[in-house]
């Protein structure tokens, strides 16, 4: 190939801004959402996934949904990501923050921030020793342990995690999955049980790529996060002005709901069923790094579609929750997809890569890329690389005699017509998530064991429009006959 042809290869191809579909404004959480954007600079996303987060952290641990011996309740853990001043992410808060506290008078005095220790945390929370009178007490009036993270530098929270001997991401890790906080101390062991942490973190998309190691993503803290993409979307030179008297009747209607519900547990109905039925079968194991983080696809939907369903005052996850919880996961994975793109196992792989591309059409020995990193890469580091990054099909190696003994060179294989459609379009096959219109049914389907998928629901746009466009779905197939649903992993 000639070097005029080399330089036509786009190699990363970008991935576009996420579109939020209708979908996810199903109900009273829907009308609250546009009410509040109709008068909001902040992104509808970002007020969105603020509000759902709120509502599970009222609502408190107790109303849930359970697959085999796992609890979901609308605890939620989620990354507003804008660049600074125009992702409007401290705006969705503040613009949502006083309808929390309309629905909660004490929402307020739950809202901590600024803790930089796993073991700070637990202290909020922790057991002191009890005496028979303590136990007697804690029966009558169990203590409140709920409580609402806003973190808007979260980029100190990687910073802190990533630190030798840090415990805030094993923490925040335990806080996710609810129960029970312990860490052991030099001379003792510090417990927290029944702490229901919500969090929201703010981030510019420049430090969450600088910050979140690699790490993160393969041991399960990055995952228990739902990344949303946040921009301004409109201009109010002297702030909005929503409509006060109907938000303040619709928290009240949601206050009475999460009320109804008490510490009841949620069951599916027949349509929810088949729809969660068929979203299950169609997840694919994945093995890069974006797979991983998006690893928990099921749990975070089966989150999601509580908090919807706690706007109806009734214990039952139905169909359209389901399409909600899709819809706003749906979300979550274009934006990982426009903030990471094609993420490579890791950093030495990345590298790798990079350089072969730069060689293209020609390529690189082993000998020749250890020389190019200054010898720096670990013994056997380099041999992994390139098997792994071979068995991705991301480059390819050719034998080649050099007058002694052969030796392998490596060339990066270019993106296909195939691969480029497959990219702009969305993640082939659906290896980790399936889109919500993969899973969506009709009201004409509900209850039944194999509804076809229906096309795309359209894009919400609010008031004045945003400039976004979705990026592509991927239909999956037709799941086989289910006996029941398959355990959820916590």
């Amino acid at each position: 190939m000639s070097e005029q042809q080399s330089e036509k290869i786009v190699w990363k191809l970008p991935r576009p801004w996420p579109m939020l579909h209708e979908a996810a404004l199903y109900g009273l959480i829907g009308e609250i959402v546009r009410l509040i954007a109709d008068q909001s600079e902040a992104d509808p996303a970002a007020i969105l996934i603020t509000l759902l987060t709120g509502l599970g952290s009222i609502a408190g641990p107790f109303p849930h949904v359970k697959i085999t011996n796992a609890s979901h309740p609308a605890r939620i853990f989620a990354v507003i990501v804008g660049i600074s001043s125009e992702g409007a992410k401290g705006t969705s808060y503040e613009d949502v923050l006083p309808f929390l506290c309309m629905i909660d008078q004490e929402f307020k005095t739950r809202i901590r921030s600024g803790f930089g220790s796993g073991e700070g945390i637990i202290s909020e929370f922790s057991d002191p020793k009890e005496t028979d009178d303590d136990k007697e007490k804690e029966a009558e009036s169990p203590e409140d342990k709920r409580c609402f993270i806003i973190e808007e530098e979260f980029s100190r929270i990687l910073t802190v995690g990533a630190r030798e001997g840090s415990t805030l991401s094993e923490i925040l890790r335990q806080a996710w999955g609810g129960g029970v906080l312990s860490i052991i101390r030099a001379k003792d062991r510090i417990i927290a049980n029944g702490a229901h942490i919500s969090l929201i973190g703010h981030i510019t998309p420049h430090e969450l790529k600088e910050k979140l190691a690699s790490v993160d993503m393969v041991n399960g803290f990055a995952n228990r996060f739902l990344f949303i993409c946040s921009k301004r979307v409109n201009t109010f030179p002297f702030g909005g002005d929503p409509d006060i008297h109907r938000l303040k009747h619709l928290a009240d209607q949601i206050a009475s709901s999460i009320a109804n519900i008490g510490k009841r547990h949620f069951h599916f109905d027949d349509g929810a069923r088949a729809a969660w039925t068929a979203f299950c079968y169609a997840q694919k194991p994945g093995k890069g790094l974006l797979d991983a983080l998006l690893a928990r696809a099921r749990p975070q939907c089966l989150r999601l579609a509580v908090a919807y369903a706690l706007a109806e005052g009734l214990p039952v996850i139905r169909l359209p929750h389901i399409r909600a919880a899709l819809a706003v996961w749906d979300y979550s994975l274009a934006s990982a997809e426009h903030l990471f793109g094609d993420l490579c196992e890791d950093k030495t792989q990345a590298a790798i890569l990079d350089r072969l591309q730069v060689a293209y059409p020609g390529g690189c020995t082993s000998t020749e890329l250890d020389r190019a990193f200054s010898h720096n890469l670990r013994g056997g580091a380099m041999g992994a690389a390139l098997d792994a990054l071979q068995a991705a099909g991301r480059i390819r190696p050719e034998i080649e005699a050099t007058g002694g003994r052969s030796a392998r060179r490596f060339y990066a294989v270019p993106p296909t017509e195939e691969t480029e459609k497959t990219e702009k379009g969305g993640r082939k096959g659906a290896s980790s998530v399936s889109s919500v219109s993969s899973v969506a049914l009709t009201h004409e389907n509900e209850g039944q064991n194999h509804p076809p998928p229906p096309p795309n629901p359209p894009p919400f746009r609010p008031g004045v429009g945003t400039e976004s466009a979705h990026n592509g779905s991927t239909h999956a197939a037709s799941p086989p006959e289910p006996e029941a649903i398959e355990e959820i992993d916590s």
